[in-house]
Formats: C-alpha cells, sequence, structure tokens
C-alpha cells in the first residue's frame, strides 16, 4: 500500500495538501488566507481555566477565543514540574515566608511599643487561672457558710 502526500502551494493565498493511498484520496484539507487552520497545530498555551465538571481545561494559546483540552489527552508527564522549576518556586515561597515573618515581626514589635498587644505568656495565663479558681471556690465556701 502506497501512501503519497501532495502539498500544493503554488498560489500565495492558499494551500492545499492530499493525502492519497493507492488510487484513493483519505484526507484533503484547503488553508486560504483567512481560513487559518488551528486543528492539529502545536502551540504553546497557558491553561485559563479548569473546569472539573467537563474534566478539561481551557487553555489561552493567543487566540480570540481560548481552546478546550480534556484531561484524558493531557499526558502525565505534563503534571510534573521540571526540577530547575521546583527550586526556583521552593525559593520563591521561602523569601516570601521570611519576608512576612520579618513583617509580622515589625508590626507586633511597634504595636507592644505603643501598648496595644500584650504578649501571651502561658505561664502567667495558668497563674491567673489558678487565681481566678480560688477566688471562685472562696466565693462558694462564703455562700455556702451564710
Amino acid at each position: 500500500m502506497e501512501k503519497n502526500l501532495y502539498i500544493d502551494a503554488s498560489h500565495p493565498n492558499e494551500t492545499r495538501v492530499v493525502l492519497k493511498s493507492d488510487e484513493n484520496i483519505e484526507d484533503y484539507e484547503y488553508e486560504g488566507l483567512k481560513n487559518n487552520l488551528i486543528k492539529n497545530n502545536i502551540y504553546l498555551g497557558k491553561v485559563s481555566r479548569i473546569e472539573p465538571s467537563l474534566q478539561a481545561a481551557f487553555v489561552d494559546f493567543g487566540r480570540d477565543r481560548h481552546g478546550f483540552l480534556s484531561f484524558n489527552d493531557i499526558q502525565s508527564d505534563y503534571y510534573q514540574i521540571p526540577k530547575a522549576d521546583l527550586d526556583k518556586i521552593k525559593e520563591e515561597e521561602e523569601k516570601a515566608r521570611e519576608e512576612l515573618s520579618k513583617q509580622v515581626e515589625a508590626k507586633e514589635e511597634e504595636n507592644i511599643a505603643e501598648g496595644k498587644l500584650e504578649i501571651d505568656d502561658p505561664i502567667e495565663k495558668e497563674i491567673e487561672n489558678q487565681t481566678e479558681n480560688k477566688e471562685i471556690t472562696d466565693e462558694k465556701n462564703i455562700i455556702e457558710e451564710e
């Protein structure tokens, strides 16, 4: 079985492609200047929205409409983030955590200096709780004696 692929691009405004096996035409595609085919081409895109109910993702690849990609069409290799990118993400997250903790500490120190915030000391809380419990017990004893 002999297959031949014929491409006619002799006209600048159109391209015609024919796939022929033996004496039969298996596939014919026509692409005009206004009719740019986007099916079966490879594009770089970014997932813009995931739709779990459809089990699909919508991909922005630079056209006025987003592409539709079924979860079944996504290979498992694509789920894994490359190690270099993963390391970079971890570094950025660590920097963000450090900066956030510095901001929180600075805010706490500022509030303590202004007297707006008390330090929660667990030992002081325990002593206060014991004192309150003793006062309540003393009040009960006074009421019972009356």
